[in-house]
């Protein structure tokens, strides 16, 4: 047994150890008085045994209750206690004082001693429970208390309607990277107390990383847990405060509720965490309870990820590509290059289902490069079958954020012998804003390679005038979702009239994406728009197919009403 366990054991059975011990104590100097009376007295080596319960007692009830014990030894071999028996001799009061005086020295020696052994062993539990920063509960904390409430939930019989509560904050990067861990720590500190003035005094806050509080609470018609969640969310919009400035929190809140605890406690929290990181990916920050259908995506979605370094080497991946059209002559260009999964096992893979969280990892890295490679090796092939064509492909805002980007970009362009006029790049509105500085810095160096910039999903996000005149772009794609109604719509005719005449009045070229009838592409070419994508001009298709039906039409589309 280790000293730890043993001071543990000792911690934990304190109030019968020392019921117990005292009498036992007491009675083992009595017997060290008799065994000394009935040797011949104190002259001999046996008076030394009364060391050991001098020593335990300084084990069991610290330097206190080893000076007690010290004492209480040495008026027992004191002045009643001969020196030999036989002739009757007493002590020296000098004697026996110097012999109290030395017990007394080794009984609170050996207790300052345990005293401090238990005393670090009790701050190394601690630690081991407790964040050293905030000094809230850690999560190894909260997966010793879920056990608990597991054997009591056992022995009761009973089940409980528990909420395992996570708060994240999901600007956590962006807090640490510019004011450091110290501003984390207050504000997951001062999360915490708001948290406290909405539960019960005995609700416990745990830190379970360093941007996540947890809590588990049961749930009653006194404390709901969708109304409990809406009142922290309310508290949490008020900014944080760190030395004299004010800074904001984007908090996310999963719950996993659960009334039997089945599994190990690593498995809610897991959920939990699930929970949590579902709601930053529907960017919905509210409560989302966790069920097995919404787990099973995410875990697919994880696995989804660890195959596609293996599709992008095994060429699972492929490009489709979707004309634009001129609607000034009809003219086809242009195309837009579309990813496609097709995995052996899985079949088709739809995009929405792996970029938006490949975009969240390193791979959107290699998925673009791949997409661009492929691109510009498919404009060479179009080339030599006697056809030019711009081919556009999206990026993503973290490759703005890539250093080598640039360098990439111009490094495939000269792979495939072509220069940038054959390649057009699309970034979405709200990925231009994320870091607007550094994004003009690399679209500009790009555009001087010859590559045209257009932003895709025009309208939908928050971009303002003033970024979009210094932003080096040419284009702007009009959202579908205002182009889908445009026939049937007059909010949405005036919006895509007053974006084509804001685009042309600063120089730019506007494309239309998801024209589905003719109606709407006659709308469209009546504001004077410059290109139109969608369904009722072409599905994306193959790149052979995409030839075939190029080279069908001579190179210019012609509605079905005008054929």
């Amino acid at each position: 047994m280790s000293i730890s366990t043993f001071y543990r054991w000792i911690d934990q059975h304190n109030r019968r150890i020392r019921l117990l011990a005292t009498p036992l104590l007491f009675a083992f100097m009595i017997s060290v008085y008799f065994i000394v009376m009935n040797t011949g007295g104190i002259k001999y080596v046996f008076s030394h045994s009364m060391y050991l319960p001098i020593i335990f007692s300084a084990v069991i009830f610290g330097a206190l209750g080893g000076l007690a014990a010290a004492l209480v030894a040495g008026i027992i071999l004191g002045p009643f206690v001969p020196i030999d028996t036989l002739t009757g001799e007493a002590q020296l009061t000098v004697n026996w004082v110097y012999r109290m005086g030395f017990f007394a020295l080794i009984g609170t020696t050996v207790g300052l001693a345990s005293d401090g052994i238990r005393s670090y062993i009790k701050h190394l539990r601690w630690s081991v429970r407790h964040d050293a920063a905030s000094y809230l509960p850690n999560r190894f904390a909260l997966e010793a208390d879920i056990k608990v409430l597991s054997t009591r939930a056992n022995k009761e019989a009973v089940q409980y309607p528990y909420c395992l509560t996570m708060i994240s904050l999901a600007n956590s990067k962006e807090i640490e990277t510019s004011f450091g861990m110290t501003a984390l720590d207050h504000i997951l500190m001062q999360m915490s107390s708001r948290i406290k003035k909405e539960t019960p005094a005995d609700t416990v806050v745990y830190r379970t990383s360093i941007d996540q509080l947890c809590l588990l609470i049961v749930e009653s018609k006194h404390l709901e847990i969708k109304n409990f969640c809406k009142r922290l969310r309310k508290y949490f919009q008020e900014p944080f405060r760190f030395n004299a400035l004010q800074l904001h929190g984007d908090i996310q809140i999963g719950v996993v509720k659960f009334d039997r605890i089945l599994q190990s406690p690593s498995y809610y929290i897991q959920k939990a965490s699930a929970a949590t990181l579902q709601a930053e990916i529907s960017n919905a920050p509210n409560i989302l309870e966790l069920n097995q259908g919404s787990d099973s995506a995410i875990v697919e979605n994880i696995e989804l990820l660890g195959r596609l370094k293996e599709a992008l080497d095994s060429r699972q991946l492929q490009l489709h590509y979707q004309p634009k059209i001129d609607l000034h002559t009809g003219a086809i260009k242009h195309a837009e290059a579309l990813m496609r999964w097709r995995h052996p096992t899985l079949g088709a893979i739809p995009p929405a289902k792996f970029i938006p969280r490949a975009e969240r990892s390193t791979l959107i890295n290699r998925l673009t490069e791949f997409a661009i490679d492929e691109a510009l090796r498919q404009v060479v092939r179009w080339k030599k079958a006697g056809f030019s064509l711009k081919v556009a492909v999206n990026i993503s805002a973290q490759n703005l954020t890539q250093p080598n980007f640039v360098y990439q970009v111009m490094s495939l362009l000269t792979k495939h012998g072509l220069d940038g006029s054959s390649l057009e790049l699309e970034l979405t509105e709200n990925s231009l804003m994320h870091n607007v500085n550094n994004a003009i810095e690399v679209l500009t160096k790009l555009t001087k390679l010859g590559i045209v910039v257009s932003i895709d999903d025009f309208g939908t996000g928050y971009s303002s005038l003033q970024y979009l005149q210094k932003l080096p772009v040419s284009i702007i794609k009009i959202d579908k979702s205002f182009i889908l109604n445009l026939a049937s719509d007059d909010g949405s005719r005036y919006i895509v009239d007053a974006a084509v005449n804001l685009a042309h009045k600063i120089g730019m070229k506007v494309v239309a994406e998801g024209v589905e009838d003719q109606q709407s592409l006659n709308i469209l070419k009546q504001m004077g728009c410059d290109f139109a994508q969608g369904f009722f001009i072409s599905h994306p298709l193959p790149a052979k197919e995409f030839a075939k039906w190029r080279t069908d039409l001579g190179g210019i589309y012609r509605s079905p009403s005008a054929t």
